[in-house]
């Protein structure tokens, strides 16, 4: 697993060992369990992450092999960096750079095998970092778990009690729904701003992944794999 850093961790058999990246023998590391995840932090990027500007996951060892983040299933690492002051840091050598206007944010792809010489820029010669006025952010993945979340939420126990949800109008207030789902039924009564698929969350009516779809769907009992009933709500 190479880090931001261009060091290696490599996981054998009885644990693992780091590699120092280019020009970076006389660096320490630090080895440490927390929680079932390994974290290996370079002396070198111990001050950025106290100082809060550096996602620590970026150094969860056991996280970024799991997300398959490791070398060998991508030659990249996927990074978001936020600047307080507007303009978000530019990385040497980095692809795919797309700024999220008015976020002050920019999402892009750092090659691993360009990493040790960016690290070198930004924490050595990026004074937006030492001076706290960026922060560099690890873009991690997201997983869905709906499986048990009318359960969580008391629907189970309220069904048993009878209530159906009869009569009821539900409103709706969340990161919009995909119209053409299958889940969708003819009492859904669209209230919100039309063709806003490719927004981001939050932003208007229509959305193909989100929150909001599975609301809908929810509301209306129409996911019966997962509720296990069907509601009668409108």
């Amino acid at each position: 697993m190479t880090l931001i850093t261009g060091d290696r961790v490599v996981m054998t058999g009885r644990g693992h060992r780091v590699e120092p990246g280019p020009g970076r023998q006389d660096v320490g590391f630090r080895s440490q369990m927390l929680k079932g995840h390994l974290y290996v932090v370079p002396s070198d990027a111990q001050p950025l992450l106290t100082q809060g500007v550096l996602d620590r996951r970026l150094f969860d060892v056991t996280q970024l092999l799991e997300w398959r983040y490791g070398d060998a299933d991508r030659g990249d690492i996927p990074l978001i960096t936020q600047s307080g002051t507007g303009q978000a840091p530019a990385l040497r050598s980095a692809q795919d750079v797309k700024g999220l206007a008015g976020l002050g944010m920019t999402t892009l792809s750092l090659p691993k095998s360009g990493a040790a010489q960016a690290w070198k820029d930004m924490a050595g010669g990026a004074r937006t970092l030492a001076a706290g006025t960026a922060k560099i952010w690890l873009d991690g993945r997201l997983s869905y778990t709906l499986d048990r979340s009318t359960e969580q939420i008391g629907a189970t126990g309220a069904w048993k009690q009878g209530m159906t949800g009869e009569g009821v109008t539900v409103a709706v207030l969340d990161s919009g729904y995909d119209p053409d789902h299958p889940g969708k039924d003819r009492q859904l009564q669209h209230g919100g701003p039309r063709r806003t698929r490719d927004r981001p969350c939050g932003t208007g009516g229509e959305h193909a992944l989100g929150e909001g779809g599975h609301t809908v769907r929810r509301r209306r009992g129409q996911q019966r794999k997962i509720a296990g009933e069907q509601s009668r709500q409108r």
